[in-house]
């Protein structure tokens, strides 16, 4: 079993495709975030089975053949959830990455991209104001159970 909670958010990544080929079910899958505990979350996956079972069966079969993977996510208390959840800001840093990059025919050298993405980061970056909620229980918390790999410095 992985440790990482990637799978879950690609699991329910993939129900909202453009295509509109799950239409109705993404809006029945609760995000992770909202399951206060895995028994919970099991048996909210145990009503969508019985309201979509017969509609989506691979869907259906795929969330629960990957549940043990899925599921790691549930040792995370709320707030490191919320934050492992809230992947906005990454997709918004390589979306701005990407526009600046595209524009650009082609590099010279990879130095020459490395540097540019740089200076793309450091543009970016400018506009980061907002902090993270309640990031001091966060951070806490992420101290305690990656101890020596989360360091606060006080």
């Amino acid at each position: 079993m992985r440790d990482t909670p990637n799978s879950e958010f690609a699991q329910i990544r993939g129900l909202q495709r453009p295509e509109r080929i799950y239409e109705g079910l993404e809006k029945s899958v609760p995000g992770p975030n909202q399951a206060p505990t895995k028994s919970q979350a099991e048996s909210e996956l145990i009503n969508l089975e019985v309201t979509w079972g017969k509609k989506y069966p691979v869907v259906l079969r795929s969330w629960n053949d990957n549940w043990e993977e899925l599921s790691a996510y549930f040792k995370y208390d709320a707030p490191i959830r919320k934050l492992i959840y809230t992947t906005n800001a990454v997709e918004g840093f390589h979306r701005q990455v990407r526009k600046v990059t595209k524009t650009k025919g082609a590099f010279s050298s990879d130095m020459a991209l490395m540097k540019f993405i740089y200076l793309a980061t450091e543009n970016i970056s400018k506009k980061w104001t907002q902090p993270i909620q309640n990031w001091a229980l966060t951070a806490q918390q992420l101290c305690i159970m990656f101890e020596g790999r989360f360091v606060i410095n006080l």
